[in-house]
């Protein structure tokens, strides 16, 4: 049964199009659409010889040109019968092993058609209007404008182009492919894309050994090519890994010079659940560094009540890395020292902040928040405000400077952390307010967070302040001042966790007070540590007293009273 392809009309227009779009050859004589159509790669110097009187070249490139358009017409309607079988539904007849063997057929024309991106690449590079007509210095990069490719996936295709396609000698005729036996697979279509990629970066790397065997090399590509008919991507990619080791010297580590070639890191593009993938290679220096930063950083941090850390170690490294770098961009690596933290530039959009946290615009808030952000003289009108509302810290607020999109939660954590120069728009008003970067705190006010608190703050918690980071217990982007009054040290573990764990701070006295969850909190802790139904405000027992002199028992909605 053929399915019904809804919006098939556009989708064919479109395709119109993309074909004709390139059309616009002068015909030679009266022709037909057709064969106008066919006509559509006559370069423009043939047709202003024939303008001037010079019909010989017209006509050569009048046969060249309908040669390519038949050779496209042909793949246009081998592709198009091929779908029509499939939507059809009568790939259904056919049985695993046929099934199999069909897509294996059109993997292999899809691997050959590595050739044609090939020369489209070599005949760019011999033309020196090319740049000119594409706009762009870098071949790549034109491609990737006029194809609407990234500029990876282009980079990429030059790298294939210079391993496996025939070089032009010039004088010396045509030089085979760098990698030959590699080139023969793709043109009979007996390896994927991605197993090409996969030998081409094992043979970067087995060409940075130095006095490497002519003979040596010749083998390593033909063993990896060899193995490419059995064995996948990854896979492969051991195989050049193995190969590499046994071409190694024996009894001798790698080459400094092979190191500092093959070092690399790459953290790849926004996922869609908003991580990045970072991959690469470190040296054994750079390894050795990242396991002394990470290794006392990364270690569990049990809870109060004794339950271990639920957090899986590939987590608490990247936890590690994400404190490791605060301290970096803290200045010295210490709270202490009072250093410039990161800059970070975003766009906030206000209506969106003020769904997240629950407040409308019938609430009066809108404008007070939008005033909050204007230059420093209203850095306090926020106050009072929204105390209330239930955040949704996992809405999109904003889009830091590169497009990436970024949360409340996220948002919430870099006005802590990081000088934040935002600027705030609203969808009726317009950008709002600019620039009301966050006030670091000064090197005196740290000195003084590390001698009043020790370290983190949070109760229980036995994390030295080097390791800390200062906290606002106002939210600066709520208005709350970078003041000692309103700042305490937390480490990084409690201080991501601290809203979705339910604790409160509350400053008293310019003290830090910890109000645990109350028992009837979904996932709350058990125990005899969380035995007061009052909540009673508590301080780090690691840093001074557990309780304060003549508290008050502390309920929900009202400030802790200590006496």
């Amino acid at each position: 049964m053929k399915p019904n392809l809804a919006g098939g009309a556009m989708v064919t227009d479109m395709c119109s199009v993309a074909v004709s779009g390139a059309a616009g050859a002068a015909p030679s004589g009266d022709v037909g659409a057709h064969d106008l159509d066919r006509l559509r790669f006559v370069p423009a110097d043939a047709r202003a010889a024939a303008a001037a009187g010079v019909a010989g070249p017209l006509q050569v490139a009048e046969s060249f040109s309908m040669e390519l358009a038949d050779a496209l017409e042909h793949l246009q309607v081998g592709m198009g019968a091929l779908l029509e079988i499939g939507a059809r539904g009568d790939f259904a007849a056919l049985d695993p092993a046929c099934l199999v063997g069909l897509a294996r057929e059109f993997e292999a024309h899809r691997a050959r058609g590595l050739f044609f991106d090939c020369r489209v690449i070599e005949s760019a590079s011999e033309d020196p209007s090319f740049v000119t007509y594409v706009g762009s210095k870098s071949i790549p990069k034109g491609l990737a404008q006029s194809l609407r490719i990234s500029v990876t996936e282009a980079n990429t295709r030059q790298r294939r182009a210079e391993r496996i396609s025939p070089r032009n000698g010039f004088s010396q005729g045509e030089i085979p492919p760098d990698l030959p036996a590699l080139a023969a697979a793709v043109e009979c279509g007996a390896v994927s894309v991605e197993q090409v990629d996969v030998v081409v970066a094992a043979m970067r790397r087995i060409d940075t050994i130095p006095e490497l065997d002519a003979s040596l090399r010749e083998q390593a590509e033909q063993t990896l090519v060899g193995q490419a008919g059995v064995l996948g991507p990854a896979d492969l990619k051991a195989v050049g890994e193995h190969v590499d080791e046994v071409l190694l010297p024996d009894g001798r580590g790698p080459d400094v010079a092979i190191t500092e070639a093959r070092r690399a890191l790459r953290v790849g593009r926004q996922r869609h659940d908003g991580t990045y993938a970072i991959t690469g290679y470190v040296s054994p220096q750079t390894k050795a560094r990242l396991d002394a930063v990470l290794s006392p950083l990364a270690a569990p941090r049990p809870a109060r009540d004794g339950r271990r850390d639920e957090r899986s170690a590939d987590q608490r490294r990247h936890d590690a890395l994400f404190d490791a770098l605060g301290m970096l961009l803290a200045g010295s690596g210490m709270p202490a020292s009072g250093g410039t933290a990161a800059t970070v530039h975003l766009t906030v959009d206000v209506d969106k902040v003020m769904d997240a946290l629950g407040i409308t615009a019938a609430d009066g808030t809108r404008d007070d928040v939008e005033c909050a952000h204007a230059p420093d003289e209203h850095a306090h009108g926020m106050a009072g405000h929204g105390e209330s509302a239930q955040a949704d810290g996992a809405r999109y607020v904003g889009r830091i400077a590169g497009g990436d999109r970024i949360t409340l939660r996220e948002f919430q954590q870099l006005a802590d952390e990081a000088v934040l120069i935002p600027v705030w728009a609203s969808k009726t008003s317009g950008v709002v307010a600019y620039g009301r970067s966050r006030r670091i705190a000064s090197a005196g006010q740290t000195h003084a967070l590390v001698a009043r608190d020790g370290g983190c703050s949070h109760p229980g918690c036995d994390v030295p302040p080097d390791w800390c980071q200062r906290h606002h217990v106002r939210e600066w982007w709520r208005g709350g001042a970078t003041d000692v009054s309103n700042l305490t040290l937390l480490c990084g573990v409690h201080h991501r966790e601290l809203d979705s764990s339910g604790w409160r701070i509350d400053m008293h006295n310019g003290l830090p007070w910890w109000i645990p969850p109350p028992l009837d909190r979904p996932g709350a802790a058990s125990g005899p540590e969380y035995a007061d139904p009052n909540t009673r405000p508590e301080r780090n027992r690691e840093r001074g007293s557990s309780s304060p002199h003549g508290a008050r028992r502390h309920r929900r909605g009202g400030p802790a009273r200590c006496g």
